[in-house]
């Protein structure tokens, strides 16, 4: 079959993603640890026999009820900008990770794809994309339609891509940043000067932003940069330098268009992070304690074999405790360690090509892409190249884990390896010998890999309440049939390569079969499946409660009254909450009723209502309920109060609310206040005229006697902006179409397929 034959890689990087997401796609399962959550109050379903994964919890608490919101507003023909449920309100849009104008986002919510399975479908699409991505650009840097397909196969299946898949903000933003850097770089391929290749630029960069991780857009800008000026340099120190200075500044401005069209949802979060209550200063103290989350030197066995640092689904079974313990032994020698934060682990089929490389290096070519690896590895490491990022770039300091730019690294040691793959001409019967020492230099790098454990046990040093032996025992346990795994895997990849080798390079088959293989063996499955997604809670629709809650736990699962966010998806308006950004007056506001700080220590972006909090304080907020546990339940307690929204003649009635209009009726004359944050976008319409809208904390607005229909309507500040410098962008990217299209849009030589 001739399509089948030249269409095998896109169709083989496409259907890649089943290996890790058949559970949801087909049995149609959640994925996030749903039944984990599920075991606390109020719904004390039976406890569980994995192990607690705290980041991957993120994907219930955080992800799932914002893709809920953004999905049912779309499906409601409204913009999604503010969540009513959280935190006494919260901006929704000017969350970035809601990715509340991400086009498949909108897509699935016009779909009325229930949310669980658009998860899902979502994340099958972008471990497709980046595999995709990564084969073009592989391909752009001389890989053969072979090479480009190991390499694509290697990301999408990757620990890394793998690890995060259940975090989606994370792959949705990676997916889009082997296309940019593709793009860059054909952008200066002497056959190229085509404006479809600008375009491209554009709109991966645009994706990559309003895709909603900020923190991975800047690594995807930073790899940008950093390729441009190496080509910058190469055009300009090489024999036929002519027009560079052109592309360049096309490259440049695309990357402007880019983030032109993602102004609308990008210029809100800058608006609203001003606000935000982690906004810092640089500081000596805290690059220490950025740093201290790097990767260590103890992590680094997972880079042949991500599996020998452990799995967090799967339970330690050599120890008994009241909770299973992870075999992800990291975490207890290093504090705040995941398995996602530090999965720089390759594989040996991609260790094992990229031995080959050394046959020939075409510094000009590679140089670029391998200079974002190295650099990404540096900083990954909490080397001192880290320093410079910290205190020179705005915002980098409230970043996360130095850790998740490895990310970097993955990808261009699988594009690199993709490219040793390629067919080239064949060295002389008498050199042929050495194209196997790649299979020797593996084989010694397992074995290091594997019994480096072994050396290191004396120096590791086991946190919190496990004592050595304990910790030992955990170590033994863990590693045992990964080491195995190791060897197994190791071994086929050797074999793999050298049956290719051995058959001239013809035998291109054996390296697929051999990247499935190798994901299959040496990438532990850390994502949590559940049944279906069902945290329902029975509460008031329009009332305000407060869920009392103290701790969180990185190791186990707290018996919380309701975790932070799980009320939304109830759509129960809780005073707590959960969110990547928290306006600082909300915070005051709870650690004034609390009387403490109101996030618990191992996570500072949850805001708790505590067991310390002042119950008149609580009904100064609006809240009608106090929500708290007991051993035969959850105990709901009435506050005494005017509720959440009021006027001197007694209770408004609040009509209808959604993501951006909240409607009441109230009587005058007086202040009607809601006990909803007060934020600048608020504006008020009494009677269907202007009025003017009060208060720093809570929204208040005047009335006069009678009756009278409030409607309050929120607009993202910076959105209206936005909108006019997205159709400038939109007027630019079609300008630049039709220039593509009267230019004729002649192939080269490189186009797909070939």
């Amino acid at each position: 079959m001739v399509w089948l034959r030249r269409y095998w890689p896109y169709l083989t990087i496409a259907l890649a993603p089943l290996l890790v997401l058949w559970r949801g796609v087909f049995l149609g399962q959640a994925l996030g640890p749903f039944d984990q959550i599920r075991q606390m109050a109020p719904w004390n379903g039976p406890k569980q026999g994995q192990p607690w994964d705290v980041l991957q919890a993120d994907g219930v608490l955080q992800f799932y009820p914002w893709r809920d919101l953004v999905f049912e507003s779309w499906r409601n023909g409204q913009v999604p900008f503010w969540n009513p449920y959280e935190l006494a309100g919260t901006p929704l849009l000017a969350n970035s990770q809601s990715g509340a104008l991400y086009p498949p986002h909108i897509l699935m919510g016009v779909l009325h794809v229930p949310t669980a399975y658009a998860i899902v479908l979502l994340a099958w699409f972008h471990l497709a994309i980046a595999g995709l991505g990564t084969y073009f650009l592989a391909r752009q840097i001389g890989a053969s339609r072979l090479g480009g397909a190991v390499s694509g196969l290697s990301f999408s299946l990757s620990a890394f891509m793998v690890a995060w898949t259940g975090l989606p903000s994370v792959t949705t933003t990676v997916a889009w940043i082997p296309w940019l850097l593709a793009f860059i770089i054909q952008a200066f391929a002497p056959d190229q000067k085509r404006p479809s290749t600008f375009l491209g630029i554009s709109m991966s960069a645009a994706l990559m932003i309003l895709a909603g991780h900020l923190q991975f857009v800047a690594y995807g800008f930073f790899a940008a940069f950093l390729l441009l000026l190496w080509l910058m340099l190469s055009e300009a120190t090489g024999s036929k330098a002519k027009g560079w200075q052109r592309t360049a500044l096309l490259a440049f401005a695309s990357l402007g268009i880019g983030g032109l069209i993602a102004a609308p949802q990008l210029l809100p979060v800058l608006e609203f992070s001003t606000f935000s209550h982690r906004r810092n200063q640089p500081s000596e103290e805290g690059y220490l304690g950025y740093q201290a989350s790097a990767i260590q030197p103890f992590e680094m066995v997972g880079i042949m074999h991500p599996n020998l640092v452990g799995s967090p689904s799967e339970p330690v079974k050599a120890i008994e405790s009241a909770q299973p313990l992870s075999s992800y032994w990291p975490e207890y020698i290093k504090r705040g360690a995941n398995f996602a934060e530090g999965a720089i682990g390759l594989g040996p089929l991609v260790i094992g090509l990229l031995l080959l490389a050394r046959r020939r290096f075409d510094v000009r070519r590679w140089g670029g892409i391998a200079l974002v690896g190295l650099l990404a590895f540096l900083l990954a490491t909490g080397t001192a190249v880290g320093r410079l990022l910290y205190f020179a770039i705005p915002g980098w300091s409230s970043t996360g884990s130095p850790g998740r730019i490895s990310v970097l690294f993955v990808l261009v040691m699988c594009v690199l390896a993709g490219v040793a793959a390629t067919q080239d001409k064949e060295p002389e019967p008498t050199e042929k010998w050495r194209l196997y020492v790649p299979i020797a230099g593996m084989t010694i790098l397992a074995i290091v890999s594997i019994y480096s454990l072994m050396f290191a046990m004396g120096d590791l040093t086991p946190l919190g309440p496990l004592n050595s032996d304990i910790f030992a025992a955990i170590l033994k346990s863990a590693t045992g049939n990964p080491k195995a795994l190791a060897a197994m895997s190791t071994l086929l990849a050797a074999i793999a390569i050298g049956y290719w080798l051995k058959q001239e390079r013809k035998a291109g088959w054996v390296l697929v079969l051999a990247a499935f293989t190798s994901f299959l063996l040496s990438v532990p499955q850390v994502l949590c499946w559940s049944p279906a997604p069902d945290l329902a809670i029975e509460g008031p629709p329009h009332d305000r409660v407060a869920m009392m809650n103290e701790s969180w736990d990185i190791w186990f699962a707290v018996k919380a009254t309701a975790p932070p966010n799980t009320a939304a998806i109830s759509r129960i308006h809780e005073l707590g909450g959960y969110d990547s950004l928290v306006h600082r007056d909300t915070v005051k506001m709870l650690k004034d009723i609390d009387g403490q700080d109101p996030p618990p220590p191992a996570n500072g972006n949850m805001m708790f209502v505590k067991p310390t909090a002042d119950l008149q304080r609580l009904a100064a907020a609006g809240v009608s309920q106090v929500w708290t546990q007991t051993p035969t339940g959850i105990k709901k307690t009435v506050l005494e109060g005017q509720g959440r929204a009021y006027t001197p003649d007694g209770k408004a009635d609040i009509l209808h609310e959604d993501a951006g209009q909240i409607k009441l009726q109230a009587n005058g004359p007086g202040w009607l206040v809601l006990k909803d944050r007060n934020m600048p976008g608020w504006f008020v319409k009494v009677d269907g005229k202007q009025a003017t809208l009060t208060g720093d904390l809570w929204r208040e607005v005047e009335l006069t006697p009678g009756e009278h229909v409030v409607e309050m309507n929120y607009v993202a500040p910076g959105y209206p902006t936005g909108l006019g410098a997205a159709a400038l962008g939109w007027l630019l990217v079609i300008g630049a179409a039709l220039a593509a299209k009267r230019n004729g849009n002649r192939p080269s030589a490189t186009d797909e397929p070939g």
